[in-house]
């Protein structure tokens, strides 16, 4: 167990770098791709699938109705995906709060705050009744969208405890027309508001920022010593420049089918899911495929093999200490 979790002691040169390459990054792997997976909720394709997806599994984040009066929505709280957790839930919290400055609205469209305070309540009234129901600061203020909608008052307590939640008041009464609890949230819903929280480093605090800076200083490393492998791997007959010696081709030909198989549907899924992710995987396999080809044409045709290949006669000798 000592020798996957930590490096080994007493290696030297490509074996060395070879141990703590391998140690780094089973430390810091989940991380990574928890960073990963919520971060895509940002994403442009990636987002709008995990949108789509949340919402065939009713994994929706619920949302106070802001609607006015008749306007034929539902009779419960409207909802919203994955892709728009990162912008209504997280985007910049605080910045959040100019929209309860847009007094633009009512200058051009006659429904900002100009409008608001002309036909009923002002920004100020709807916190109080906000306040009145239960929430704390810090909060943001949502002016109506529609001639008749209501203000939306929200919680945007980003740090454990998360407080998120939302009220809808009335524009001209100040009553409250529709309530969110984050209690109330479903488990998806929740983990989606922790997970971006936990990427951004608000969830807790300085301790989240210092661990995302060591998993950010971990990732460098790692490229580093990948680097340096390589490197390393070069041969070293011959006094030129050479670059490092790849794999031996094949290597996936070979792979028994038990193994092949879950990873090649894994892979379809997440490039489905990921399209740019997916799309640059099938260009490194095209490319792959036709280099492959190019040497196998050259060894039917019996030419040299090209520095950098499988073949020992064209590649040299590694370094003693790889």
């Amino acid at each position: 167990m000592r020798r996957t979790l930590l490096p080994e002691r007493g290696l030297k040169g490509r074996r060395a770098t070879l141990t703590w390459h391998g140690a780094i990054g089973l430390w810091v792997a989940l991380v990574l791709c928890f960073l990963s997976v919520t971060g895509l909720t940002w994403s442009r394709y990636a987002g709008e699938n995990i949108t789509q997806l949340r919402a065939e599994l009713s994994w929706e984040t619920p949302a106070v109705d802001t609607s006015p009066p008749g306007a034929g929505g539902d009779s419960g709280h409207s909802t919203h995906g994955a892709h728009a957790d990162g912008d209504d839930e997280h985007g910049e919290h605080g910045e959040h709060g100019g929209h309860g400055e847009h007094g633009g609205h009512g200058e051009h469209g006659g429904h900002g705050d100009g409008a608001a305070e002309a036909d009923g309540i002002t920004a100020g009234q709807a916190l109080e009744s906000g306040r009145a129901a239960g929430l704390r600061d810090p909060v943001e203020i949502v002016y109506p969208t529609e001639p008749g909608g209501a203000f939306a008052v929200k919680e945007i307590q980003a740090q454990w405890p998360t407080r998120a939640d939302a009220v809808a008041v009335a524009p001209t009464t100040g009553e409250i027309t529709d309530t969110v609890r984050f209690e109330d949230y479903g488990l998806a819903a929740k983990l989606a508001r922790w997970g971006i929280d936990g990427h951004m480093g608000l969830l807790f605090g300085l301790p989240n920022q210092l661990v995302l800076i060591g998993v950010a200083l971990s990732l460098m490393t790692l490229i580093v010593l990948g680097y340096r492998m390589w490197w390393l791997r070069r041969p070293t007959r011959g006094g030129g420049l050479a670059w490092g010696r790849p794999p031996r081709r094949g290597t996936w030909r070979r792979a028994p089918w038990p193994t092949l198989v879950p990873l090649l549907a894994v892979a379809a899924v997440i490039g489905w899911y990921v399209p740019l992710l997916g799309l640059s995987l099938l260009a490194f396999l095209a490319v792959d495929a036709a280099l492959g080809a190019r040497h196998r044409r050259r060894a039917a045709a019996g030419t040299t093999t090209p520095a950098g290949s499988a073949e020992p006669a064209a590649t040299g000798g590694e370094r003693p200490d790889a």
